[in-house]
């Protein structure tokens, strides 16, 4: 009975770390994710100023005091005759 409650303990303490592991892996994309649209967006913003206005906008959408403004995506898809595809 010993060996089965020690088992019990180490697979939960397993289990625990295994699990933080990967909400930090997560956490921390979600973050390079934002650093990566900052950097790519760095030459719209002319002073530090404007990007620190892009963070507090951000954050008031995140927590819901702001409403997002809805993002217009324009995609043009290149049809491709199917019989040109299996020739």
């Amino acid at each position: 009975m010993k060996i089965l409650d020690s088992c019990g303990c180490f697979l939960t303490t397993r289990n625990a770390v295994v699990v933080n592991m990967i909400l930090i892996n997560m956490m921390m994309a979600i973050i390079n994710l934002a650093f990566e649209e900052i950097k790519s967006n760095a030459d719209a913003y002319e002073s530090k100023f404007q990007l620190v206005e892009y963070i507090k906008r951000t954050a008031r959408q995140v927590i819901g005091i702001e409403i997002a403004k809805p993002v217009e995506v324009n995609i043009q898809k290149k049809y491709i005759p199917l019989d040109l595809l299996y020739t």
